[in-house]
């Protein structure tokens, strides 16, 4: 949604760390504005930005670029044989990026399906989904099969997920899970297993979760959250924990944000919640080597101003340097260098084509 937000801050104290101030957000062009689109990280390191909606033709890209830390410069490649918003992509083991699904510029559903292959710049079509879904999450299991979870199958949300087998090039259906939703974050745990949270069921914003099992095929619903949300975030902790952070709820037939963060345990099965100083959806979250998180963008009411570091261990945050231009909707990746890149989403000015890395 485009559309100029007011501006919401925080009273979080700043990092106090030795090198916090001499942090800056550097600003790097030559991206495209786009949103509904989706990222991949190569194996040799690039980022990838991949279709979504901008101004470019239609407003529903095929276009992808690709983004280089060594350089700092982003190059536009092949496109897709299909343009695509609402999709999802990964990158698999044997470093190719696997694209799929999505819609149209009139909202039709696609099943396809694409893998980029970086050694030779090309955008072949894999085998489809059995099922054409948008707004759907991927998992990369442990065995590098990839598991899709949920999404909207044509204005319905699906109980359904399937696994992509990159050695055979097939699809299978798993068992059902527990809840239909889109919007929902799905999280592989250190156990293998791997968490679905929160989501829409189209009618309905829901705080059900539950566990899929690839030895047996099984979901398990396990503790609700204490709060529904969806278009949040979630991240897996250095200590085994899911932190699912954020989002949107519905009260008074009005989407709200949450201002609340929830840890869940998979020693005890118990989630743990917690208040956050401001309310997010639609930002990111990176994981830094110290175990620390950072909350990145998004908005409420306005865009969000701040960008907050959280400390799991003493639960305790601080506030790093704020990004140059405010937006939601983007992507984030931790670079191998341990920089910090944002790109794309949504700013004052519409699809916003300025990307940011700030140096840890």
């Amino acid at each position: 949604m485009l559309g100029i937000l007011g501006t919401t801050t925080t009273t979080v104290p700043a990092c106090q760390d030795s090198a916090s101030s001499s942090r800056t957000w550097n600003v790097i062009s030559g991206a495209t504005g786009r949103s509904q689109a989706s990222k991949a990280i190569l194996t040799n390191g690039k980022v990838l930005a991949i279709g979504g909606e901008g101004n470019i033709g239609n407003g529903v890209l095929s276009q992808v670029q690709s983004f280089d830390f060594n350089t700092s410069q982003w190059a536009t490649i092949n496109p897709l044989n299909v343009a695509r918003e609402y999709h999802n992509s990964i990158s698999l083991n044997n470093g190719k990026a696997l694209v799929f699904g999505g819609t149209d510029v009139n909202l039709n559903f696609w099943s396809s399906v694409e893998l980029y292959d970086s050694a030779n710049g090309n955008w072949s079509f894999a085998a489809p989904m059995g099922h054409a879904r948008a707004l759907h999450v991927p998992v990369l299991l442990e065995d590098g099969r990839v598991l899709v979870t949920g999404g909207d199958e044509n204005y319905n949300a699906t109980f359904g997920a399937e696994i992509y087998n990159p050695t055979q090039n097939t699809w299978s259906d798993t068992l059902p899970m527990t809840t239909s939703r889109w919007s929902s974050t799905a999280t592989a745990l250190q156990n293998g297993k791997v968490l679905v949270a929160g989501g829409s069921s189209g009618n309905n914003v829901m705080n059900t979760a539950e566990l899929y099992n690839s030895n047996d095929n099984s979901w398990t619903l396990l503790p609700p959250m204490r709060e529904s949300r969806q278009s949040h975030s979630a991240i897996l902790l250095n200590d085994g924990r899911l932190l699912v952070a954020g989002g949107e709820f519905i009260s008074a037939n009005q989407y709200k944000y949450r201002d609340s963060m929830e840890i869940y345990d998979p020693q005890t099965n118990q989630w743990t919640f917690k208040k956050m100083s401001v309310s997010r959806s639609e930002f990111t979250m990176e994981l830094l080597n110290d175990g620390s998180v950072l909350f990145l963008g998004g908005r409420n009411a306005g865009f969000v101003s701040s960008n907050l570091r959280y400390f799991p261990i003493t639960d305790s945050w601080c506030e790093i340097p704020r990004l140059k231009t405010l937006r939601y909707g983007h992507y984030s990746a931790t670079l191998r260098n341990g920089s910090i890149f944002v790109f794309s989403g949504i700013s004052a000015t519409g699809y916003e084509n300025s990307s940011e890395i700030l140096k840890w």
